[in-house]
C-alpha cells in the first residue's frame, strides 16, 4: 500500500502497473492524499465502494478509505482497508 501518493487524473494507471499485481488508487484531493494499493493478481479481489466512505474531515484531520476484499483458500473474504490520516495544518 502506498499512502500519500499525490496522484491525480493526470497520471494514467498504466504509469504504475506492476507485472502480476492489479493496482488500485484512489487519487488526492485538495493537494493532498491519495492511496495507491497492489494485490497480488492470483489472488480473487474486488474493491468495495459499498463500504468504502467518501474522505472525511475528522478533528485530526481527513481521513482518507480506500477498501478491497480478498478471497483466500475458499474462505469468507477479506476485507483489507487502506488508510491516510493527513493532519490538519493551520497558519497563525
Amino acid at each position: 500500500m502506498v499512502q500519500e501518493s499525490k496522484l491525480d487524473e493526470s497520471f494514467p494507471s498504466s504509469q504504475f502497473s506492476v507485472s502480476g499485481f492489479n493496482s488500485y488508487r484512489k487519487d488526492m484531493s485538495d493537494n493532498a492524499g491519495g492511496l495507491l494499493m497492489y494485490v497480488c493478481g492470483d489472488l480473487p479481489r474486488r474493491r468495495r465502494l459499498d463500504v468504502e466512505p467518501n474522505s472525511e474531515e475528522t478533528p485530526s484531520g481527513r481521513v482518507e478509505i480506500m477498501t478491497v476484499e480478498i478471497a483466500l483458500k475458499k474462505k469468507s473474504g477479506y476485507v483489507v482497508p487502506c488508510t491516510s490520516n493527513q493532519k490538519c495544518m493551520t497558519e497563525n
